[in-house]
Formats: C-alpha cells, structure tokens, sequence
C-alpha cells in the first residue's frame, strides 16, 4: 500500500473511480483517485471539506487509510506549497514529524514517550510511529502490570472452594462432587478485551517489522483474555480508578482507532480506518505547558479555567468564558493569553487578527478586570504577525502575535531561543540566558 503526504489546510484535488479499480494518486497534477466509499469515509470523519472535485483539508494531522493507499496529513510548521507529494520526498520530512511527536510527548498526550523512536526511526508513516509509540509503552506497563478483577465461579470440586451450593448437593451418587460457588481473579476484564482485540486489528494493518514484534508480544501476555470484538458503547463505561489508571491513554487509543474504523462484516479486519490529531488542542495543551515551565516560579498560571459566563438568561448562566491561559500574580489578574490554531482568512491576515477573536478576549478582560492580553496564531500557517490593539473605552492592550512551532525544542527540552520568544510575545521582562 503506498503511502502520500500531504498537509493541514492544502486542497488536494479528487476524481470518483469504479470499486474495481486501484486507488492511485497522480503526482505531477496533484489529484488522487479515490473510490465512492473512500470518499464518503472521509467525508464522515469531518475533517475534510470534501466538494465536488476537490478536497480541503483543515487543521488536522495523522493518517488515513483507504481501500489501496494510505494519506498521511502532516503539520505546516513551515510555510510550504507541497500539496500532494510521496512521503518519503516531503522536505524535511523527519524533522516535521520528530517536532510533532515532541510536542505530543511535552504536551501529556496519551502517555507518549518520544524517545522510544530510536527503536523504529522516522522513515515510516506517522501511523506506524504512533502505533510504534503506543505497543512500545503498552508492553512495558504490561511486564509489571496486568488489569485483573474477580468474577463469580459455579463448579464441581472434590474440595471445598468458597461456599458450597446446598441445593445442588443432593445426589447420592455424586456426593464427592462438592458444588461450589466463588470468585476467581481474572485478566478478562473490559480493559484486556479492548487492549487485545485493537492490538489484533494493528497486527494486521501495520508494515513495519518491529511493531508487528512488538504487537505479537502484547496478544501473547493477554492470551489468557478472550479475543473478541468490542464494541465503542462498552469502552466507553469502562470506569478507572487508582488500581487501573495506568491504562487509561492505551484505552483512549483503541477508543479512537475504533470510533475512526470501519470493519469488516465479520470485525477482524480494517476496511479503513484513521488515527488524526486536532492541531488546535495540540496547539492550546502546547502552550500552555510551555507557559507554565517558563513563568510557572513567578505567576500563578491558569489553565483551561471557567472565568464567568457571557450571559444570563431567565436565571439560566450561557456561554461559559474559558481562557487558554490566565497568569495571576499578587492575587490579581496581570495577563490574559488565549490561542487560536487556525488559518485566517485574507481579510483577516489584512488585519493581524479575527474580528471575533477581538470580541472574545475583550469579554474575558472585561470579566477578570484584566489590562493586557495576548492573542497567538501559530505561524506557519498565516505568516508572521505583529498587531497590537486598543480594547473599549478601557484601553485594554491586546498584544496579536504569531509563534513558530518549526524548532522548539533542543534535543528533548524547550530551547532557551523558543522560550525567549514565548517571554517576549507576552511582554515580560525577564530573559532566559543563551
């Protein structure tokens, strides 16, 4: 199956083949040849406006697997005018994804450890690397720790086990049959069933050598869990607790590689499926934690917390306000920074700034009694931007930027010059030293 690359907000142009005829992609006029089912699969994973004879991707990145070709979507980190190209001849390719996976890894991100990609490399596709990033993680927490629970157990013993059923201990003939009734610690609980029946379907979708190892190590630890097809509605009343927790990201994993598949009619193999990332929660959980490791000592940094509500109505409080972040020193509100991954359109670019966007943060100033804020677009895909804003009769300053997420980090950390930026967009005085 090849593989082609292509990126968040390009618009790839498409034709509707017969079902009997091979998925191919035509390079030198960028278009891809899809069947109707293909084209429909993409079109309920709502990532993608999908018009009559051209696709326009949005702001998410991952893969998608069709019937004979795999579309990997990768972040524009850098301004680029590749739009349908063969992975492997995508420019810069590694680093795109080795920053991507990073900021996954920083960002808390399904328990994603980035170091575990010298066991696989960067050549595959960003599916093989999650998928590489996931067994790896799985099968190590699996060496020291197993999901268990009881369960309820009727048999026969020739000794006695738990209690014994008096009522079925009545023949004559059997009475060195002792019936009894207790309860057993057993790996086949909903969380192995999900864990086994996805690494089974990963089995046989993945190319590389060493996740198929891999995987086969995991299906051999849960032998003793029964393989079976589950469905999304029993995944999801799966309850953690303290005991469990661990599995949690493994569990959110098969949960979307399920949501995003389509099955077979017998459910053990993969007619298509994705594994895609939203880029603007990436963007938000990036920048906050970045926030927070640079200006954590010196403010209170708040993130993702309710400030208020924009209206009431016959009692009722509507439109929760949620800034991205807010940074509290002294008890007070100093600065209010809220993110926005996303392309703004030719007027807006004119501008430095969504219309919209204003109105929000004046709303969010407003209710905290806050003076400054900061609005951050990422820039590799609108270019940079330098705007600053005068908010209301109150003159709240509104600092617009952009930030470049093409080289953040120095080897598995933040690089002091990304750091430096990042003080610097929110006006702070301090520096960090080269």
């Amino acid at each position: 199956m090849e593989t082609y690359s292509t990126f968040e907000y390009a618009e790839v142009k498409y034709e509707i083949i017969e079902d009997q005829d091979k998925e191919r992609a035509d390079l030198e006029n960028g278009k891809l040849y899809l069947s109707e089912r293909s084209v429909s699969y993409l079109e309920r994973l709502n990532v993608a406006e999908v018009l009559r004879n051209r696709i326009k991707f949005q702001n998410y990145v991952g893969v998608i697997s069709f019937k004979d070709l795999k579309l990997e979507i990768l972040p524009k980190f850098t301004k680029t005018g590749e739009r349908l190209v063969e992975a492997k001849s995508v420019n810069n390719r590694e680093r795109i994804l080795l920053n991507l996976v990073k900021m996954l890894e920083f960002s808390g991100w399904a328990g994603i450890k980035s170091t575990d990609l010298t066991h696989l490399g960067l050549g595959n596709d960003f599916f093989e690397i999650y998928v590489n990033l996931f067994a790896r993680n799985l099968l190590n927490l699996l060496k020291t720790n197993r999901d268990a629970s009881y369960i309820r157990v009727s048999d026969d013993l020739r000794f006695v086990k738990g209690r014994i059923n008096l009522r079925k201990y009545s023949n004559p003939a059997r009475m060195h049959k002792i019936p009894c009734e207790y309860y057993e610690r057993s790996m086949d609980t909903t969380i192995n069933r999900t864990l086994k029946y996805v690494s089974y379907l990963l089995l046989r979708k993945v190319n590389s050598v060493e996740n198929r190892r891999l995987l086969r190590n995991i299906l051999a630890i849960l032998d003793p869990v029964q393989l079976a097809p589950i469905r999304i509605s029993e995944v999801e009343r799966i309850v953690f607790n303290r005991l469990n927790s661990c599995f949690e990201p493994y569990v959110n994993f098969c949960k979307v590689f399920l949501r995003d598949s389509v099955l077979s009619l017998q459910g053990s193999d993969v007619e298509f499926f994705s594994f895609l990332i939203p880029m603007e929660a990436l963007f938000e959980r990036f920048i906050a934690r970045a926030i927070e490791e640079v200006v954590g000592g010196k403010y209170e940094v708040n993130v993702q917390t309710m400030i208020g509500h924009l209206a009431i109505r016959y009692g009722k409080k509507m439109f929760a306000l949620v800034p991205d972040v807010v940074l509290v020193k002294d008890g007070g509100c100093c600065i209010v920074i809220d993110t926005k991954y996303k392309l703004l359109d030719p007027e807006d670019r004119k501008l430095g700034v969504s219309q919209q966007d204003l109105y929000q943060m004046y709303a969010y100033c407003k209710e905290l009694g806050s003076s400054k804020c900061t609005l951050l677009y990422p820039e590799g895909i609108n270019g940079e931007i330098n705007a600053d804003f005068k908010l209301g009769k109150e003159k709240i300053d509104l600092h617009v930027r952009t930030i470049s997420l093409e080289n953040p980090f120095d080897g598995n950390k933040l690089s002091n010059e990304f750091k430096n930026r990042l003080l610097e967009i929110l006006a702070l005085e301090q520096k960090i030293k080269q």
